[in-house]
């Protein structure tokens, strides 16, 4: 048989009928079904499973992108491999009467840790639509702000409204940690933009059938809904939690001087290694009653099972970053190959930047600013002048930074 479309023979059994013309049924083929985006549950999963990696094949595309953080890239590696292994077989499951439970993960780290990064590029390799939802804009249903299903509302539209494609993407909630409960208010005036945010997203994340506005905007009576299940969304919260190394400090009993029981902080005579030596083992040494003290209920906890704690990136993680494949360095060369000329950073350079982020306590989100401050200047004249091969030093980054330095 014909597909209706592209006019191409295939077999029966992988053709869709769809509406063509009013009153008229065609046949559309597989290959259509994905180019206007109509393709059927079966052909997701179909696609899922064909994108398939095992974690460790996750872990070496994560490298690429995603420097450091080694403990966490495998946790999540499984975790992911686990989801889509659980839903690209659930009839399988369901017909052996089991259960295989969705494991939301909780992300902790300081800005610029990478932890947007680990999301963004989690769905690249898997192959599934990808959101990410800023938590300070959202509010309980009724309230001013965002409803919470407004997030499935951006992800329908990244899958050209395909619920088929929604209901397997990945969600990623970011700065949760500013929806913390506020204990000193005791007033009649409801925390509708922390815990209440909390509260409505306990069952989107756990799974339910939510309606969600076909074109956007508030929900309310006469609307159009489109039902979304969240049963097989993974759903990722992230946050900086400022200031919960001193919470995590008190449980572990530790002062400054003093590492975690079960750890050990490398004897420095530099104190300020130490220190930020002492703050990487405290981040990394978060846990749910931390969590818990910090703001978040228990009950939003409860559908986060998986806990990663990102570190502070050091000095080696950010020069690496630098270097990575699409990295800055690269992105700059190119910009200087096109113009057939040769840019070169000198490793102590980039030890320069690098440090300069750290400063500026921002971690790997900082590298552009900087970087763009010290290039401003060479991309201008470097097109006018007759010379081929330009290299960067420390001193001719730190005349930009002389306050830093």
């Amino acid at each position: 048989m014909k597909c209706s479309f592209c006019e191409k023979e295939e077999m029966e059994k992988d053709l869709l009928q769809v509406p063509v013309q009013e009153n008229q049924i065609g046949l559309m083929c597989k290959a259509c079904r994905k180019k206007y985006h109509r393709e059927t549950e079966e052909d997701v999963i179909e696609q899922i499973k064909a994108n398939m990696k095992t974690p460790m094949e996750i872990v070496k595309e994560l490298d690429r992108y995603v420097m450091g953080h080694d403990d966490v890239k495998k946790t999540v590696a499984v975790e992911v491999y686990n989801h889509f292994l659980r839903v690209t077989n659930r009839q399988k499951i369901e017909a052996e009467d089991k259960e295989v439970k969705k494991n939301n993960i909780m992300l902790t780290g300081v800005s610029g840790s990478g932890k947007t990064l680990l999301g963004q590029t989690l769905a690249k390799i898997l192959g599934v639509p990808f959101v990410i939802a800023n938590a300070t804009s959202l509010s309980e249903t009724g309230y001013v702000g965002n409803d919470v299903e407004s997030m499935l509302t951006t992800l329908l539209k990244q899958c050209n409204m395909n619920v088929n494609w929604a209901k397997y993407g990945i969600v990623f909630i970011d700065e949760v940690d500013k929806l913390r409960k506020t204990t000193e208010n005791l007033s009649i005036t409801k925390d509708v933009s922390g815990e209440g945010v909390q509260q409505a997203l306990l069952k989107i994340v756990e799974g339910t059938v939510v309606g969600v506005p076909a074109n956007g905007g508030r929900i309310h009576p006469q609307q159009q809904l489109i039902e979304v299940d969240t049963t097989n969304i993974l759903f990722f919260c992230a946050g900086a939690f400022t200031g919960i190394e001193d919470i995590t400090k008190a449980r572990l009993k530790v002062s400054s001087k003093k590492s975690p029981i079960g750890f050990r902080v490398e004897a420095n005579t530099d104190h300020k290694k130490e220190e930020e030596d002492l703050m990487c083992l405290l981040r990394e040494s978060i846990d749910i009653d931390d969590l818990l003290k910090y703001g978040i209920i228990t009950e939003f906890l409860g559908r986060f099972p998986v806990l990663c704690n990102l570190r502070p990136l050091t000095l080696d993680d950010l020069v690496r970053i630098l270097n990575a494949k699409n990295g800055l360095v690269e992105e700059y060369q190119t910009l200087f190959e096109l113009q057939e000329k040769q840019l070169n950073f000198s490793a102590d350079a980039l030890n320069t930047v690098a440090d300069l982020a750290i400063k500026s306590n921002v971690g790997a989100r900082g590298l552009r600013s900087i970087v763009t401050k010290f290039m401003r200047d060479l991309q201008f004249f470097a097109p006018s002048e007759n010379k081929d091969i330009y290299t960067i030093e420390p001193g001719y980054v730190n005349k930009y930074f002389k306050e830093a330095v």
